[in-house]
């Protein structure tokens, strides 16, 4: 399966299948012996349960999750959807099990609520609480971290459950107690890694430099033992887990090194609390720890060859600066870069990328700076989508407000879905109040994504 948005399309439908058959099975198996009513309150459970296990899966960082789901940036809106399903799902089982509970048996829980319920109820709390909590905008990012991972503590009492619910249904057997085992084995297992590798903090690197770059920094670094991450494509990112003024958080962030060494590098821009100390707090001579490389937004990889047109804001050029820096062979393809800054000291590496752009016949770089009134406008963006080559390919990097206004006119213009490629980086927020956010930094990309 390729790494493309499309394989994750694709995922997102047979996860969707999965959840609906693991429904009927629950349906007929336990219909046809304690009640329709309640075959279907508890196929509600069934499901809500199955997808937590699989929204624990997603959330793991390894490469087979890209190989089977697709990049991993496309995967977590995935996950985020699954969990929000799943929380409703719950709360319709516990609502749905109670009236079941009176038609099927006689019998009303609330008279005497019995382990199941109590369980079922606290599991329900404990997510409802953690995921309140986890899209909270004003929470700290380190906090919202360890209440994010918190979540699945739900999933664990939810295990419980679902175990004492089934034993009081007489329902120990059969189909559905294999599906539990399943799910339940995929949800455990799938926590077990993640509470390792977040442990483990990933693999180590040592910070050897660390160079001044417009309003960011960029960090140079070598590998502090002979484990080495696996090579990457340029445009790829890692998770960055550091300790800055004793504060220990991890974030992802695009690599800026090229293919081919050992050696990384990434931008780290100033764009919130912990980013802002990074600049000063990120010393050579650090030990960091990396997880990846993730990612499918490699232009060199797609279409090799044809015309692509680049359009970076801020330091969404980090993918594209990776990019650059690889060395091109002599039939690479032309490119054009779009630039968005305030101005040339607000444009991370603009030096560097301009010097490259005046030596390299075949790249073409369009400066889009906002504090000289320059503006990517419909105007603008017209006349580049008529003035590039036929079949460009078109990779855009910034903020949700660029790519939704740039994905609309080259939809308008009769660009094709397959010649857009967008990198998304909205991690801990819904689509919606990412975009509001990133409204308000009037434009910028975040450094951190």
């Amino acid at each position: 399966m390729a790494n493309t948005p499309t394989s994750t399309a694709t995922a997102g439908r047979v996860l969707a299948g999965v959840l609906a058959l693991a429904a009927a099975i629950t349906t007929v198996s336990i219909g046809l012996s304690a009640g329709w009513l309640t075959g279907i309150a508890l196929a509600f459970g069934v499901v809500a349960y199955a997808a937590m296990a699989i929204d624990i899966l997603l959330a793991l960082r390894r490469p087979l999750i890209e190989r089977l789901f697709g990049p991993l940036d496309r995967v977590y809106i995935l996950h985020r959807a699954i969990g929000t399903i799943s929380i409703a799902l719950i709360g319709l089982h516990l609502i749905l099990i109670k009236v079941a509970t009176i038609v099927d048996r006689g019998v009303n829980t609330q008279d005497n609520p019995g382990p199941p319920s109590i369980l079922g109820v606290l599991g329900l709390i404990i997510t409802l609480i953690s995921v309140a909590l986890a899209i909270s905008t004003r929470m700290p990012y380190a906090r919202w971290q360890k209440i994010h991972i918190a979540i699945t503590a739900g999933f664990v009492v939810l295990t419980a459950h679902a175990l004492v619910s089934l034993a009081s249904w007489g329902t120990m057997t059969g189909p559905v107690l294999a599906m539990l085992v399943l799910f339940a084995g995929l949800g455990l297992v799938s926590l077990a890694i993640r509470l390792i590798d977040k442990a483990r903090g990933g693999i180590r690197y040592t910070v050897t430099d660390v160079t001044a770059r417009e309003r960011s920094v960029e960090i140079t670094l070598t590998p502090a033992a002979s484990k080495t991450m696996r090579a990457h494509k340029a445009g790829q990112f890692v998770f960055l887990t550091a300790t800055v003024n004793g504060h220990t958080e991890t974030h992802p962030f695009t690599l800026t090194a090229p293919e081919g060494t050992d050696q990384l590098s990434i931008l780290i821009r100033d764009a919130g609390d912990w980013t802002h100390a990074a600049q000063q707090g990120i010393r050579p001579g650090d030990t960091i720890g990396l997880e990846g490389p993730f990612g499918a937004f490699t232009p060199a990889q797609v279409r090799p060859g044809s015309p692509q047109v680049w359009i970076a804001a801020g330091s969404g050029i980090a993918p594209f600066l990776a990019t650059l820096r690889t060395p091109r062979t002599s039939d690479a393809q032309n490119v054009h870069l779009i630039y968005i800054a305030r101005n040339p000291l607000d444009a991370p590496a603009w030096q560097e990328i301009s010097s490259t752009a005046e030596a390299d016949p075949r790249l073409s770089l369009t400066p889009v700076f906002t504090g000289q009134g320059q503006i990517l406008d419909n105007e603008m963006l017209t006349e580049m989508t008529r003035s590039a080559d036929l079949g460009s390919a078109w990779f855009v990097c910034g903020p949700g407000s660029l790519k939704e206004t740039i994905v609309r006119h080259l939809k308008n213009e009769g660009v094709s879905d397959d010649l857009v490629h967008l990198e998304e980086y909205s991690w801990r927020q819904s689509r919606s109040s990412a975009l509001m956010a990133e409204t308000r930094r009037s434009g910028q990309a975040a450094g951190a994504r």
